[in-house]
């Protein structure tokens, strides 16, 4: 749970957003590392 609530707010504060659009950022950027990671993209 800390880990995510810091990659949240990172987020929030890198992007100047709230928190739950700063979550759906955070949720994207690991999704697109995972794609990265598996060769897809």
């Amino acid at each position: 749970m800390k880990p995510a609530f810091r990659a949240v707010q990172q987020a929030a504060q890198s992007c100047k957003v709230h928190n739950r659009l700063a979550a759906y950022i955070a949720a994207i950027q690991r999704v697109a590392e995972a794609m990265k990671l598996r060769g897809w993209v």
